[in-house]
C-alpha cells in the first residue's frame, strides 16, 4: 500500500496511462508531416526521371539599324565659295606739284563725289606760272633774233673772206655768235617746257573715272609741293580678294595661266537690309605667293561696273521691302563670292556620312555594308562633295553611327528618318 491508499503496482499503471494520454496528439501530427515530406520527395524524383528533355530554341539576333540617304551624282561645275573685302582696283593720293593759292575746286571734290577721267578737280592760281612761261618765250624770241642776225652776218663774212675783203678773225667771231645763240635757244626751249609743265600742274586733273574718298583743300587754301589734295579711287572696276585653300583653288579652271584669256565666271553677293543682291564678275589673277599668316591662296575676283545697282536674288520674307532700294557695290564691305569651278562627277553627302580615312559606308542591295574609299573634292562645312569610281546615283549612304563597321556586315536600313531601336 502507498500513501494514496492504492497498491503499489496500481499506482505505476495509473502513471503510465497518464503519460500515454498526454503525448498521443503530438505523435500523430509528426507522422503526418513526415508522410507529406516523403511524398513530395518521391514526386520530385519521379518528375525528374519521367520528364522529357526541353528543346533548345536559339535566340534570333537582329541586325543593327542604320539611317541612310540616297546619293545624287552630278557632272557639273563645282561651285567654289569664299568671301573677302571689296576694294577698288586703284586708289591714289593726289598731291600738289606746284605751290600757290587754290583758286577753284570742282563740285565733285567732296567725299563721295564721282568724277570722270580728265575732269579738273582743283585749280591753283596759274597767273604767276603763265607769266613765267611768257617770259621764257620772250627770251627765246630775242635769242632767235640774235641767231637769225648771226647767220646772215656769217653768210656775208664768208663771201668777203673769199674775196679777201674780210679777215678770217671776223668770220670766226660771227660763227661764235651764231653758235652761242643756238645754245641759248636750246636752253630756253627747255625752260619753256618746264614753265609749261608747271602751268599745267596748276590744274589738278582726275587720272581715271572714280570717286573721292577724302579731300583736304578748299578755295583760298595755300598749298606747297607735296601737299595732299585728296584721296580718290577708281570706280570702273572693283576687286575682291578671296582667300582659298589649295584644295579649293585647284577647282578653278585656268587659275595658273599667265594670260587668263578664258575668264572664269564669278558672282559677288551682298546683303542689304536682309535682301541679297548680286553682281557678275570673273577671276582676274592670283596674288603672288602664299599668305604667310593664313597659308591660303588669294584669288582676285574683278567686278566690272560696280556702281550699277545690284540684282535682287532673294528678298527678305519672300517680299520686297520698299525701303530696300538696290544699292551699288560698296567698298570696304565683305561680299560672298561664288566661282564656277571645274566640271566633275561628284555627289554631296552630309558631313556625318564622311568616315575616318576618307571612307563612306554604303548599304548594298542585300542589306550588307560596303566600306568605300572616296576622294574629298570640297568641304562646305555641313556637307562634303566627294567623288569615286563606286559612287552611283541612288546608292544608299549611311549617315548614322555604328559601333563596328566592316564589309559585309548585315544591317537594317531606314531612309531619312530618326533612328529608333
Amino acid at each position: 500500500m502507498n500513501d494514496s491508499g492504492l497498491p503499489a503496482d496500481a499506482s505505476y499503471a495509473q502513471r503510465m496511462d497518464d503519460l500515454t494520454s498526454g503525448t498521443e496528439p503530438h505523435g500523430k501530427w509528426g507522422l503526418i508531416a513526415a508522410g507529406i515530406l516523403a511524398a513530395g520527395l518521391l514526386g520530385f524524383f519521379l518528375l525528374q526521371v519521367l520528364a522529357s528533355t526541353p528543346v533548345q530554341v536559339p535566340r534570333e539576333s537582329r541586325a543593327p539599324l542604320v539611317q541612310v540617304v540616297p546619293l545624287m551624282v552630278e557632272n557639273r561645275p563645282v561651285p567654289v565659295r569664299g568671301d573677302g573685302p571689296v576694294r577698288p582696283r586703284a586708289q591714289v593720293t593726289v598731291i600738289a606739284q606746284v605751290s600757290g593759292e587754290v583758286a577753284e575746286t570742282s563740285a565733285t571734290l567732296v567725299t563721295g563725289g564721282n568724277f570722270k577721267k580728265g575732269d579738273t578737280l582743283a585749280q591753283i592760281d596759274p597767273r604767276s606760272y603763265q607769266a613765267a612761261l611768257n617770259q621764257a618765250r620772250a627770251d627765246r624770241a630775242a635769242r632767235q633774233a640774235d641767231l637769225d642776225f648771226a647767220e646772215r652776218q656769217l653768210e656775208r663774212d664768208n663771201k668777203l673772206a673769199k674775196s679777201g675783203a674780210a679777215s678770217e678773225r671776223r668770220r670766226d667771231e660771227t660763227l661764235n655768235q651764231r653758235d652761242r645763240a643756238r645754245s641759248q635757244i636750246a636752253g630756253l626751249n627747255a625752260l619753256i617746257a618746264i614753265r609749261a609743265i608747271d602751268l599745267e600742274r596748276t590744274s589738278i586733273v582726275a587720272p581715271f573715272d572714280g570717286t573721292v574718298f577724302t579731300e583736304s583743300i578748299d578755295v583760298g587754301s595755300v598749298v606747297q609741293p607735296g601737299a595732299e589734295i585728296a584721296r580718290i579711287y577708281a570706280n570702273d572696276i572693283f576687286e575682291i580678294v578671296v582667300p582659298l585653300s589649295d584644295r579649293e583653288a585647284s577647282l578653278i579652271p585656268g587659275l595658273w595661266d599667265d594670260t587668263m584669256i578664258n575668264r572664269t565666271p564669278a558672282r559677288a553677293t551682298l546683303s542689304y537690309r536682309g535682301n541679297l543682291y548680286t553682281w557678275d564678275g570673273y577671276v582676274a589673277r592670283v596674288e603672288a605667293g602664299i599668305d604667310p599668316d593664313t597659308r591660303t591662296i588669294d584669288v582676285v575676283v574683278r567686278i566690272p561696273n560696280p556702281t550699277q545697282r545690284g540684282r535682287l536674288t532673294r528678298a527678305a520674307d519672300d517680299g520686297v521691302d520698299p525701303l530696300a532700294e538696290a544699292p551699288p557695290l560698296l567698298t570696304g564691305t565683305y561680299a560672298a563670292v561664288e566661282i564656277e569651278g571645274l566640271a566633275l562627277a561628284h555627289a554631296f553627302i552630309p558631313r556625318p556620312a564622311l568616315r575616318a580615312n576618307d571612307t563612306i559606308w554604303l548599304v548594298k542591295d542585300d542589306d550588307t555594308l560596303d566600306v568605300v574609299t572616296i576622294e574629298v573634292v570640297q568641304d562646305q562645312g555641313d556637307r562634303v562633295a566627294v567623288r569615286g569610281p563606286g559612287l552611283t546615283t541612288g546608292a544608299r549612304v549611311v549617315v548614322s553611327d555604328l559601333g563596328i563597321a566592316t564589309d559585309g556586315l548585315s544591317v537594317r536600313a531606314i531612309d531619312d528618318a530618326p533612328l529608333s531601336q
